[in-house]
């Protein structure tokens, strides 16, 4: 896309409107909201400092990856699926809170 002169990411600033929630959703497609309660959200020009002050443990989300998103990131299995709060990713020990 990069190539063609078109933009080869999603827009990190765009605002589709959907209201943040505390549930867990199952459609896995679909517009995001802009922050989730209880979390502070970041953008990109945040990101490094934030990596190197905070150093925390960060999930990749992308299938396979293992790190290749952000250097040092942990890759989940199951992560972007989708599902409930009683489906099999919830038994992986890296479901629970981790302690550094």
């Amino acid at each position: 896309m990069r190539l063609a002169g078109e933009r080869d990411h999603a827009d990190e600033n765009a605002d589709f409107g959907v209201p943040p929630d505390a549930a867990l959703h199952d459609k896995i497609a679909g517009h995001t909201p802009t922050g989730a309660p209880g979390v502070t959200t970041i953008r990109t020009d945040d990101l490094v400092r934030f990596l190197a002050e905070a150093r925390p443990i960060v999930i990749d989300t992308v299938s396979t990856t293992w790190g290749l998103s952000i250097p040092g990131a942990v890759g989940l299995k199951f992560a972007g699926l989708g599902g409930s709060f009683t489906d099999a990713a919830q038994d992986h020990p890296c479901a629970a809170r981790c302690e550094t």
